[in-house]
């Protein structure tokens, strides 16, 4: 997109966000608090949509597809909680959990077992798909902004973004063993650790602003 604008691509610099390990992290006890405060057992998985609703966020196919797998497959035990600005404007109770904006958001990771990013435009580096692999979730998302970097192997993006795509991606995921889904929830957490720090953007940053000066 700023190529297309007029910026001049060998003088362009590619930094990457860097998202705090120590505030995004694994906490069995909250885990456990969390669950049985929105009545969730362990042996449900739990997909985590943190997003405002907005045309660009997608939440309309993500529920469709959702609904769909639990309309013809109730006995999975795949569960939908979206939280994020008017996402208590969604009522569907008996279907999936809507709680509205949090503000200390980091917490509420811990509750799900996968992060999904349904966006279908206009993202580019996302933060909530690092602070969910920070917080031991296995990311999911459509091929979108920086999605397929940030998730690598460590999860799964999805071609075509479209409700089919989510749909088999929902019968897939409640086909998994949760160990599988755990192991792959550490190995997002290493990898996000290992790439997405601040110290590593702010020293880019630095490098940046040493050149220039």
């Amino acid at each position: 997109y700023h190529e297309k604008i007029g910026f001049f691509k060998k003088k362009s610099y590619l930094i990457f966000n860097g998202v705090d390990s120590k505030k995004f992290k694994p906490n069995k006890v909250l885990r456990k608090k969390l669950r049985y405060q929105y009545n969730f057992q362990e042996k449900d998985i739990v997909v985590l949509c943190v997003a405002r609703v907005d045309p660009m966020k997608n939440h309309t196919t993500l529920l469709s597809a959702f609904k769909n797998i639990k309309k013809n497959n109730s006995n999975n035990n795949l569960k939908l909680v979206l939280i994020g600005k008017d996402t208590e404007l969604f009522k569907e109770k008996n279907i999936y959990l809507s709680l509205g904006m949090k503000l200390n958001i980091e917490r509420f990771y811990n509750l799900a077992d996968i992060i999904i990013l349904p966006s279908v435009y206009g993202e580019g580096f996302s933060n909530v798909l690092v602070e969910g692999m920070l917080t031991n979730l296995l990311p999911i998302s459509f091929d979108v902004g920086d999605s397929r970097r940030i998730i690598n192997n460590c999860g799964y993006v999805m071609k075509k973004t479209n409700e089919i795509e989510l749909i088999n991606i929902f019968n897939k995921l409640s086909k998994l063993k949760k160990d599988q889904i755990k192991g792959l929830g550490i190995k997002a957490r290493s990898r996000a650790k290992l790439l997405y720090t601040p110290l590593k953007m702010i020293n880019l940053y630095n490098k940046v602003y040493l050149e220039v000066f």
